[in-house]
């Protein structure tokens, strides 16, 4: 896959000019795979796991979901290959996103993201394309605030609401949906940490998503 390649060339090019500590990996189990768009892309528990690399105000991902089953032959198997790059304007944070999904039905989409983070508020503008796959992209708006749940046991706490406005993406339903998160994250040395959570979605005024939840645990390794 073209795409593939060059992203490859890309994370290797900008892992020769970064230090071992701006690698992480990321991985996580899921009681199912809960999209974005607040809806099941999967009904079945699933491992996704996240390598990336940073380097100061960018990073590039390669992003893996897996199901279990023989590869490809569920919606839960997906590589996904992204990179980010944040600026600072004025009290605000303003980023740039390019990602490509390869997924399990034949074909792949692709996203831009527009983020805006302002204190614990933040904003998102991403517009889906599809390549080879009998559903068209779309957009979808989302706002919503994060907040700080403070330490519990070791554990810290978080949590993020937002209301978003679907406009047909990936042929599902035009209209509003919302998403709920809580997570707690424990440090166990300088380069490892754990983290559970879940993540629930809900349609507001479509259908076609039904108070969706996702239970997860992972963990986290820098290097």
């Amino acid at each position: 896959m073209c795409v593939a390649r060059l992203f490859l060339i890309a994370l290797f090019f900008l892992s020769t000019n970064v230090g071992a500590q701006d690698f992480t990996l990321n991985t996580w189990g899921k009681s199912q795979y809960l999209g974005a768009n607040g809806a099941i892309f999967e009904s079945q528990p699933v491992m996704q796991t996240e390598l990336s690399v940073s380097h100061e105000n960018c990073w590039a991902s390669i992003w893996v979901s897996t199901s279990g089953d023989a590869w490809k032959t569920r919606a839960g198997d997906e590589i996904d290959y992204n990179g980010s790059c944040n600026w600072k304007v004025g009290d605000t944070t303003v980023g740039l996103l390019v990602a490509y999904y390869d997924l399990a039905a034949p074909g792949g989409a692709s996203d831009v993201t527009i983020s805006f983070e302002h204190g614990p508020y933040f904003g998102k503008v991403s517009s889906f394309a599809t390549h080879g796959l009998p559903f068209p992209g779309g957009e979808i708006v989302r706002a919503g605030r994060r907040f700080d749940l403070g330490t519990f046991h070791g554990w810290d706490l978080g949590a993020s609401t937002e209301v978003a406005y679907d406009l047909g993406s990936f042929g599902f339903e035009e209209g509003l949906f919302g998403k709920l998160s809580f997570s707690g994250s424990r440090v166990l040395s300088e380069t490892m940490k754990l983290s559970s959570g879940f993540d629930f979605g809900d349609g507001i005024t479509v259908s076609d998503r039904h108070g969706e939840l996702a239970i997860w645990f992972g963990f986290l390794r820098s290097f």
